[in-house]
């Protein structure tokens, strides 16, 4: 699976989930960088069949909207520390695998993953 790092979300993550047979980069990897706008994230998440793993409310919005971008990971946990966000993903890696088998939108919650609504 391919993931992009929305700006806040701790940059270490790559490195673990590389680590787990993932491609994985940050939006500050991007021409633009962290500066990067929501559109040009879109697209290219969806030019590269990535997820967006994002806290960024707006990308949730967007995709009931249009279904762009196909696949987000919007993290609903509050001021998680850095240390505890990366446990939560690798912990619910497997369910992620399989929700985002096809264009979705999912929340990550401290109890889970649920669809987005």
């Amino acid at each position: 699976m391919k993931f992009l790092l929305d700006a806040h979300i701790t940059p270490r993550l790559v490195q673990i989930l590389h680590g787990l047979g993932h491609d994985s980069i940050p939006v500050r990897w991007l021409p633009s960088g962290n500066a990067t706008s929501d559109v040009d994230i879109t697209t290219f998440a969806d030019l590269h069949d990535r997820v967006v793993i994002t806290n960024d409310d707006g990308f949730r919005v967007s995709h009931l909207a249009s279904g762009h971008p196909a696949r987000v990971l919007l993290m609903k946990t509050g001021n998680l520390c850095r240390d505890d966000t990366v446990e939560l993903i690798v912990a619910h890696l497997p369910a992620i695998e399989a929700f985002f088998a096809d264009p979705n939108c999912g929340e990550l919650r401290l109890t889970g993953l649920t669809e987005c609504h």
